[in-house]
């Protein structure tokens, strides 16, 4: 009987280390950006299983591999990485419970070393866990989106979940793996669902639940920060506003307050997460008018936001950005935006509200204005005094940093008698008054205004940014010319800014023994230099056109006058005009080597550059 029952035993044994299953390598990582170089490797009864194992992210990064029930698992660190520290694994047996903790791997071979367990292919009796100790908690997300509930979370731990929603499924996660228990009514209340992470569950009735984290289904314990997490399965996207879209945009009228709201609003369809004066960074609504001549400002004036507001022409879809506006914009100041734009007749303008780093709900106001009515301006500070000039074309009289929003006086104007006042500004508005500073305006106009005053006397010159008689505290040149009666009807003079030259232009109606023109030049409006003659066509009663080409043109602001001469000596200037060459492209014309030889930009050594405004450089390539 004794040798019938040793039989017995071998044969059991026999089979029962016979065995074999599947069993699981989990590699985590504690930072989230996966080994850096680190790897582990198996070996089952000193037998290499599985070499080089890493991880990706956070993890867990599985491995599975066959051992036979009792044979000795070694897990050991082949390679430290940059840092073996953040490095985990843990081993789940074949019936998914957990044999070798999560856990940081140890240095080893095959043979020594590591961490070791012996395989099996059965489990411990699942669960349910319930744990004492409470740490972090979260409010159920009712969207598709997941919510973080702490970044270290020990298994051993329980979290509550407020406002779940009956009926619909969760998802409670961990990401260093484990079982996951959920209770309801309290922490050790009745039993939701269990099981492995991540673990799926359907929330029976709404209220609040709790969820128990371990190590595995014999609800072991671990002090490793892990991250958990809630996330709603089922749960639908809210709806965007209306408004979400451009197409979709809400009509607004002048003197309009409209409620709205970018909270779930999207970045989706055509014109979002682009610049129009600024960054749009996130999602936004969208509003429309229709213009009507005035002066239209958008604000969010009444809502304590850090607002941003784009406006846009076209249709839409296809934009044309007007611009927009960040922080105190013309209508209100501080962190709400407003933006204010000159609307026209007919144009559809589509407005987008979006924010800085956040979205809210708000109020948006529309406000039109007349356009305030274009010049004559009156100016009421004095500056500066000068004799009008006595003889046609010179001298050429100047007042020098006249501010925009001053008058200039000139005495001495002689009735009947043409004259011109320029500014050294381009863009100015000018205004011409005689008798008083705000007396009556003979001509208005922009930078070069011909006027004849009809008394003699003093005339005053006004002059301003713009025809809203706008003001600014910067210099510009105030000057007078005299136009004499020769013999001559002047079309027009003008001047264009070319590739690598200015050209003059200028056409007569008429000629009467007109002997020739001439064009000078200055750099300053002052001194004046000559720079071409053209010869005229003496008598003429049809349009002659004329043209001379300026190659020795300076990156600076050039103005250009004409002279033209009769035969009998009598002489009459034009002008002056300006040409902005103040962004002219400087250019490489030729590059020569030490011997004269032309060379091309890859050349190396001692290379000479010409460049097309006639400076030269020496570069070492």
């Amino acid at each position: 009987m004794k040798n019938i029952l040793i039989v017995f035993f071998v044969l059991f044994s026999s089979f029962l280390f016979s065995q074999s299953c599947l069993h699981t390598i989990q590699r985590t990582d504690t930072w989230g950006d996966g080994w850096n170089g680190g790897a582990v490797s198996v070996s089952v009864n000193g037998v290499t299983v599985l070499s080089n194992l890493s991880c990706v992210g956070y993890g867990p990064t599985s491995s599975t591999f066959m051992a036979a029930v009792g044979s000795t698992i070694r897990v050991f660190r082949t390679t430290a990485g940059l840092y073996p520290t953040e490095m985990r694994i843990r081993v789940l047996n074949g019936a998914g419970t957990t044999i070798i903790n999560t856990i940081q791997p140890v240095a080893g071979t095959a043979t020594t070393g590591g961490q070791t367990v012996l395989a099996s292919c059965a489990g411990a009796v699942a669960g349910p866990c319930t744990n004492t100790t409470l740490y972090g908690s979260a409010i159920a997300p009712s969207t598709p989106t997941t919510v973080i509930i702490s970044t270290c979370q020990f298994q051993g731990e329980y979290s509550p979940i407020y406002s779940c929603i009956a009926g619909q499924t969760y998802q409670s996660a961990y990401n260093l793996g484990g079982f996951i228990t959920v209770r309801s009514g309290t922490f050790n209340g009745t039993v939701v669902a269990s099981g492995n992470a991540p673990l799926n569950w359907v929330c029976p009735s709404s209220g609040t639940y709790f969820v128990h984290y371990n190590t595995n289904n014999t609800c072991g314990t671990a002090m490793n920060c892990g991250t958990s997490s809630i996330s709603c399965m089922t749960c639908l996207p809210p709806p965007p506003p209306s408004n979400d879209l451009v197409c979709n945009a809400t009509t607004i009228s002048c003197g309009q307050t409209i409620a709205g709201t970018t909270v779930n609003a999207t970045t989706s369809g055509y014109g979002e997460l682009g610049s129009c004066g600024i960054v749009q960074s996130y999602p936004g609504v969208w509003y429309k008018i229709i213009g009507n001549g005035q002066i239209m400002t958008a604000s969010l004036c009444v809502t304590a936001w850090d607002s941003k507001i784009s406006v846009f022409s076209g249709t839409c879809s296809s934009l044309t950005c007007v611009g927009g506006n960040d922080d105190n914009g013309p209508g209100c100041g501080g962190t709400s935006a407003s933006y204010s734009w000159n609307s026209v007749n007919g144009t559809t303008y589509w407005i987008l509200v979006h924010g800085y780093s956040s979205n809210s709900a708000f109020s948006v106001s529309l406000n039109c204005v007349n356009p305030p009515t274009p010049g004559p301006c009156t100016n009421t500070i004095n500056y500066g005094a000068q004799f009008m000039p006595v003889l046609g074309g010179a001298p050429y009289e100047s007042i020098y940093c006249q501010y925009a929003g001053e008058y200039s006086t000139w005495y001495n104007a002689i009735s009947n008698t043409p004259y011109v006042a320029t500014s050294s500004v381009g863009t100015d508005w000018i205004t011409v008054r005689q008798g008083t500073y705000n007396g009556t305006v003979l001509a208005t106009g922009t930078a070069v205004v011909n006027f004849t005053p009809n008394i003699t006397g003093t005339i005053f010159i006004h002059v301003n940014t713009n025809s809203y008689c706008d003001i600014q505290s910067s210099c510009r040149n105030v000057a007078m010319s005299r136009i004499s009666a020769l013999p001559i009807e002047l079309l027009y003079l003008e001047g264009n800014k070319e590739s690598d030259y200015n050209l003059i232009r200028w056409a007569t109606a008429t000629e009467h023994n007109t002997s020739h023109f001439i064009i000078e030049k200055s750099e300053d409006g002052y001194e004046w230099n000559l720079i071409g003659e053209v010869q005229a066509s003496q008598n003429s009663t049809q349009e002659i056109k004329y043209n001379l080409i300026d190659q020795n043109v300076k990156p600076l602001y050039n103005y250009y006058r004409l002279k033209q001469y009769d035969i009998d000596g009598m002489n009459q200037t034009y002008g002056p005009i300006q040409i902005n060459n103040t962004d002219k492209v400087i250019t490489v014309v030729k590059r020569i080597n030490l011997a004269g030889q032309e060379v091309n930009e890859n050349t190396t050594g001692v290379v000479i550059e010409i460049y097309s405004d006639g400076s030269i450089k020496r570069t070492i390539k």
